[in-house]
C-alpha cells in the first residue's frame, strides 16, 4: 500500500511539474532597438552581420533585437551584442530573424 501510495504521489509531482514547464514563457532577447534606417556587412562566420543603424531607440547590450526599418539592411536581427551611442547602434554577431 505504501509503495502504491509513492508511486501515485510521484505521478502527481511529475504531472505537475510538466504543467509548469508547459506554460513558461519563451525564451526572449534582453533588450530591443529600433532604428529607422541602417546598413548591414557580412562577418567572416557564414549567417553572421555586423550591422549600423541610425535615428535607433531602445536599451539592452548582450543578446538583443533591433528592428532596421529602412535601408539595405531593413528587417529584424538578433544580435550578440551592440553598442548604442546618441541614436546611432553598432551591432556585431547578428543574425537575420526576419528580412
Amino acid at each position: 500500500m505504501k509503495i502504491t501510495r509513492s508511486v501515485l504521489a510521484l505521478a502527481v509531482g511529475a504531472a505537475a511539474m510538466a504543467g509548469t514547464l508547459l506554460t513558461a514563457p519563451p525564451a526572449y532577447a534582453d533588450g530591443f532597438h529600433d532604428c529607422w534606417f541602417g546598413q548591414r556587412t557580412p562577418e567572416a562566420e557564414p549567417g553572421y552581420y555586423e550591422i549600423s543603424g541610425g535615428s535607433c531607440d531602445g536599451s539592452g547590450f548582450v543578446d538583443v533585437d533591433v528592428k532596421i526599418r529602412s535601408g539595405s539592411a531593413a528587417g529584424l536581427y538578433h544580435c550578440g551584442h551592440v553598442f548604442p551611442w546618441n541614436g546611432s547602434l553598432g551591432g556585431w554577431r547578428c543574425v537575420v530573424i526576419q528580412p
